[in-house]
């Protein structure tokens, strides 16, 4: 009743822990109907690359008569806190061939994945989106915050927005599509979560009970329509959640050609993508990026040197 995928990843040293309980992943594509529709773009056909989305942006984004960006046409995680941004990045890196980090050939040991062409395009798009498209902006609002208020036209995440649309903004006109195409993939992130019975708990078999429950069928439908996290299980029937809500289908029935990644298990992954995000967010601001292809390479580079230093002192570094 699981996926390879997920049973894989919930599996430790050949044996699996936990029952699956849900998927947090499962990123999609936002989008404005009626923003497209005024654009002059059909509303029922949404980019499925992302150069697409960078052509759609360009004709999505507003401009005031000084030529500030009063909305953006892709709303891209450009500031904040820890390791979401690079995390964020990480969505358009998978899909133009790189990762944050790859396994070494010894299977155990790690090294960089982005000090290559799918690096330095996926940063090249975000600095073609801040300066030389201008489809987005660091001081305008940006992620559901922005989607929901109507201040972006599209943006990528989880399925959990669909709820908070429902509460702050429930007239909003809406579509979401899976994730856009790369040139070298088309995957989006997965993030499996189980639940366990610690070997210590003092009730063992009430707690296995609740587990059971919470993992059901039944309670799969209830999980999504009160908290929006997507239940990992294949036999529940989502017609009438679909029906209902037609902006799930994309994460509970997703095409069939789509993959799957998740983040390696190993704890000094989140410290990677953390100075990962404070490289990158001074990246977003340095206009000489723009036209700067050297420039492009030499902070994918230096940024590359820090990932591998951080693998090496946690003596998980090979570089082959």
């Amino acid at each position: 009743i699981y996926s390879q995928f997920i049973l894989d990843y919930l599996t430790y040293n050949g044996k699996l822990y936990g029952i699956p309980l849900l998927d947090g992943g499962r990123d999609g594509l936002y989008y404005n109907k009626a923003m497209f529709r005024d654009a002059g773009l059909d509303p029922e056909k949404p980019p499925t690359t992302f150069d697409e989305v960078m052509q759609m942006a360009q004709k999505l984004a507003k401009t005031d008569a000084s030529g500030n960006l009063t909305r953006s046409g892709h709303s891209l995680r450009l500031s904040g806190q820890g390791s979401g941004i690079a995390e964020k990045f990480w969505f358009i890196l998978r899909n133009y061939g790189g990762d944050p980090v790859v396994q070494a050939k010894d299977g155990k040991n790690w090294h960089n994945g982005y000090d290559n062409d799918a690096g330095r395009q996926t940063l090249q798009y975000y600095i073609d989106a801040v300066y030389k498209y201008h489809i987005d902006d660091q001081k305008l609002p940006h992620d559901a915050d922005a989607f929901e208020s109507e201040a972006t036209a599209m943006f990528l995440r989880e399925s959990w927005v669909i709820g908070e649309i429902a509460q702050k903004n429930p007239k909003l006109e809406y579509g979401v599509a899976p994730m856009p195409k790369g040139p070298a993939r088309w995957e989006t992130m997965a993030q499996p979560w189980g639940i366990y019975v610690n070997k210590t708990a003092q009730d063992q078999q009430l707690a296995y009970e609740f587990a059971k429950a919470v993992t059901s069928k039944d309670n799969g439908l209830v999980q999504v329509k009160t908290s929006g996290w997507i239940s990992p299980r294949q036999d529940i029937d989502w017609a009438s959640l679909t029906q209902q809500i037609p902006q799930y289908q994309v994460f509970v029935n997703p095409p069939k050609e789509i993959a799957y990644y998740a983040y390696p298990k190993f704890s000094e992954f989140d410290e990677i993508l953390t100075k990962m995000a404070d490289r990158l967010t001074n990246a977003y601001l340095d206009s000489s990026l723009n036209n700067n292809p050297d420039g492009v390479a030499k902070t994918i580079k230096d940024m590359a040197a820090e990932t591998d230093s951080l693998l090496k002192q946690a003596n998980l570094y090979s570089a082959e």
